[in-house]
């Protein structure tokens, strides 16, 4: 057995200790279960399970494959012996079996149900026909501006103010504390409905700036308004409607300290075809709060019917009520996502990165005020590249954040992305750098390999040997030859159909590869010559750095023995453990996990690790080795190739978002919490999105490594 999977039997020995008298069935008949097999004998394991029923009945690493209903008869208990991927799945596969289920990390395996808190909310049952409708019956229509008709790209309006404070201190070198003296000022001046230069006269008696400096941080405060609001779409393009039916009169109302035209600015710019009557609190000294500019409204129109359309309900509906005007009621999206599957995550945000990271979430979201009616409160993902902004934009823009943070602190200039995981990471760093305000950022390339190529070029002993013939795999002796040792063995072999599990099976395989042995060592010898050439190409050096996704890396380990240079490696998650033998001569550096969790048991990406990698691949199969000319021979492609043109989508998607986040500061790399992200992640995988089923059709895991069958991460 590999040594770096010994961890994997120990944390096993150590969670089910007090089940070694139990009957147990592994449910599982893949990598897992195969290095666990061969590691740990102490346990009473009487059989296995697994999703295809044509397995049942067969005899696989020596232990039969039950139905549930013999597992009920012949075993105590079940564990869940997957990818933490899995364990929902297939619990609810089995969830009706009279046995306990426990799931690899311990827990009792359960259906958690939704709690229905958020699907009740009256307002599920609005839409835009309704709205539109209720609106015929009114000459006179008002609308509310801020999260009516535009929507910030941050959390909630005051983050405006952290941004405003960053930016003065890395353009203007002004270092003072703008967000709590600007909420501190709108706090104690709240009834007097201050005008922008008002406010900053205020603000002016604590700093003392000239005329000509306090301009300049006014013009940066009016910049950055403009930049990050963007329009609710349905609402400007209604609004439009009406303002072009020419039948009636439309006006814009808002507490707002702004002047008249800057927020004419802001409602042309998110594409309001005409500003006619603008109404600011500032401006008139009455606001929508008090009740008062509602009152001038009704009186100005002599009494006649208005509609106000607005967010928020003292303001927009119960105060405008109370004036005399009817009212409707749409959400702002921060009221949307604190009334949605994804609730839990708004307790959480607090740094400006996490602030603007979830106000982007919100855009995408929330833009559409009645996007979660239809689901009753559920945020639901259809479309390719709405899932790679929603679900992974911020993943890999933190990922690569960290990366040059972490490189730069390392001294590294040459990021080398490992192929095929690094292939969309590769692409996405590029973009990175292209729209950063940097200079001298590592350089990013491309680099082949596979633990098939690596272990095979590697291959320097008997036990170097061994450990290659003896790696797990599953299916039939000829796929095994020609996806382990690129031999196509003829059809006559009385072994060439016979299916084998490895690593027990390694008794008769050893057997079985006498006659081949010749042409396998000509192969591996071909192969490590030419993996060398390739490798000297990039002059390694201690310069130089690995990107993997994850876990033990064994890529890592063994490009250093062949190279004999010894590397850093960076990852969404690794295994720091003392068993892990990759760690002795190398290092590897983990993104998404905390120092303490040495074996990323907590990590959220990493429970979800097979959808992670099925989406990061590559357009071609493993890279198995490399012809003479140093081109790529690869495994054939599997479903997740058939589908590559989705994944060009769903990378889409993760640009839009990394653009995005930059464009907020202004090219700057304001660093992104990675564990922030990756509790977000998790919230999401925890029911907070659905995604829609044919998704399924999409994620597969492959590994042809160990096995040729593709296994669906959803079903």
């Amino acid at each position: 057995m590999n040594a770096s999977y010994k961890g994997e039997s120990i944390a096993f020995e150590r969670v089910f200790e007090r089940y070694v008298d139990k009957r147990i069935v592994l449910y599982g008949i893949g990598r897992y279960t195969a290095t666990l097999l061969s590691s740990t004998h102490k346990f009473n394991i009487v059989g296995l399970m697994d999703r295809d029923p044509e397995n049942i009945g067969r005899i696989v690493y020596g232990l039969p494959v039950f139905s549930k209903e013999e597992a009920e008869k012949k075993a105590d208990m079940i564990i869940i012996n997957t990818s933490e991927t899995y364990w929902k799945i297939i619990f609810a596969r089995i969830s009706d079996i009279k046995i306990p289920v426990f799931y690899l990390n311990g827990n009792r395996a359960s259906l958690e149900k939704d709690s229905g808190v958020y699907s009740n909310n009256a307002y599920w049952d609005k839409n835009y026909n309704q709205m539109a409708a209720k609106v015929e019956a009114y000459g006179i229509v008002s609308f509310d501006v801020f999260d009516t008709l535009v929507m910030w790209k941050f959390f909630s309006p005051q983050d405006l103010y952290k941004l405003i404070e960053l930016e003065l201190r890395n353009n203007l070198n002004i270092v003072t504390n703008f967000y709590r003296l600007r909420t501190e000022i709108e706090s104690t001046h709240r009834s007097e409905n201050l005008m922008l230069d008002e406010i900053y006269v205020f603000m002016n008696e604590r700093w003392g700036f000239c005329d000509e400096m306090l301009d300049k941080i006014k013009e940066v405060e009016i910049s950055l308004t403009l930049d990050n609001v963007v329009p609710r779409k349905i609402m400007i393009e209604f609004c439009n409607e009406l303002i072009a039916s020419g039948d009636k009169k439309i006006y814009f109302v808002s507490d707002m300290y702004l002047p008249n035209k800057v927020m004419e600015r802001i409602l042309l710019k998110c594409g309001i075809v005409e500003v006619g009557r603008l109404w600011i609190s500032g401006v008139k000294k009455k606001d929508k709060r008090s009740g008062a500019i509602w009152r001038d409204l009704m009186e100005e129109n002599d009494g006649q019917k208005v509609l106000h359309i607005g967010d928020n309900n003292v303001s927009d509906i119960e105060r405008a009520q109370e004036a005399g005007l009817d009212t409707y009621y749409i959400m702002s999206p921060f009221e949307m996502m604190m009334n949605s599957s994804l609730k839990s995550v708004a307790p959480r945000v607090i740094e400006l990165d996490e602030c603007v990271f979830i106000g982007l979430l919100c855009v995408e979201l929330f833009n559409d005020p009645f996007a979660l009616c239809e689901k009753k409160g559920r945020i639901y993902i259809s479309k390719c590249e709405v899932l790679g902004y929603v679900v992974f934009g911020a993943v890999i823009c933190s990922f690569l954040m960290w990366l040059i943070h972490k490189s730069n602190q390392k001294k590294i200039e040459r990021l080398l992305f490992f192929l095929r995981d690094g292939y969309f990471l590769e692409k996405d760093y590029s973009y990175m750098c292209s729209i950063l305000k940097r200079s001298n950022l590592p350089k990013g390339c491309l680099f082949a390999i596979s633990r098939r190529l690596a272990m095979s070029a590697s291959c320097e002993s008997k036990e170097d040997f061994q450990a290659l013939i003896e790696f797990p795999y599953q299916g039939f002796f000829h796929e095994y030859m020609m996806d382990r040792f690129n031999v196509a063995i003829n059809p006559e072999d009385e072994h060439y159909n016979m299916e084998i599990a490895l690593p027990s099976d390694s008794e008769k395989i050893n057997i079985w590869l006498r006659k081949y042995r010749e042409d396998i060592i000509a192969n591996i010898e071909k192969e490590r010559k030419r993996y060398k050439e390739y490798i000297d190409k990039f002059a390694l050096s201690s310069s130089d750095a690995v990107v993997d996704l994850w876990f033990y890396g064994h890529n890592q380990f063994y490009l250093s023995k062949i190279s004999k240079q010894n590397l850093t490696g960076f990852y969404f998650a690794a295994n720091l453990s003392k068993e892990n033998e990759c760690n002795k001569n190398n290092i590897l550096v983990p993104c998404f996990q905390k120092e303490s969790d040495v074996s990323a048991k907590n990590c959220n990406l990493y429970g979800k690790s097979l959808w992670v990698e099925s989406f990061l691949t590559a357009p071609y199969g493993m890279i198995k080795s490399l012809d003479e000319k140093g081109g790529f021979i690869c495994s054939l492609n599997g479903r997740n190739q058939v589908k590559f043109e989705e994944r060009e989508l769903i990378n889409a998607g993760v640009c839009r978002f990394i653009d995005q986040y930059i464009s907020v500061f202004k090219g700057e790399m304001e660093y992104l919490n990675e564990r922030f992200v990756d509790d977000v992640f998790g919230e999401m995988m925890r029911d907070g999105i659905e995604i829609d089923k044919d998704f399924n059709e999409i994620f597969y895991y492959d590994n042809s490594m160990i096995q040729r069958r593709d296994l669906p991460i959803f079903e």
